[in-house]
């Protein structure tokens, strides 16, 4: 993840969050696009490295009601001890690429094939 190695390149914390303006985390799905910031979700202007827009061809949302991940300098997450990224398509016929990104504690990043894609 791009989050994880600035997080530890630049020595500061780097947030995935939800962002329907590409400037800081708003209070929406990750479906609406969301940013890659230097700091945390409740920094007012955070310094964006990535905006990613919504795709219309797939639904995205986090699999839990935690709706960021922080990366601290070391590389590690902080709260939760799993996160998981949901990534659906919409189109039928197509459930069978839906993919689980899934962060453990130390950080790393797997893709799981989750079967059902449910996002809450």
């Amino acid at each position: 993840l791009l989050a994880r190695s600035e997080a530890v390149r630049l020595n500061s914390p780097v947030t995935i969050c939800p962002s329907n303006n590409g400037i800081n985390c708003t209070n929406s799905d990750l479906d609406d696009g969301w940013i890659v910031a230097i700091g945390v979700a409740t920094d007012a202007a955070p310094r964006v490295l990535q905006d990613n827009a919504a795709r219309g061809n797939v639904r995205t949302g986090f699999a839990s009601q935690v709706r960021t991940i922080t990366f601290l300098a070391n590389g590690q997450p902080s709260g939760l001890p799993i996160q998981t990224v949901r990534v659906c398509p919409v189109t039928n016929g197509m459930e069978s690429l839906a993919r689980n990104i899934v962060v453990n504690q130390t950080g790393r990043s797997r893709v799981t094939e989750p079967g059902v894609c449910e996002i809450p």
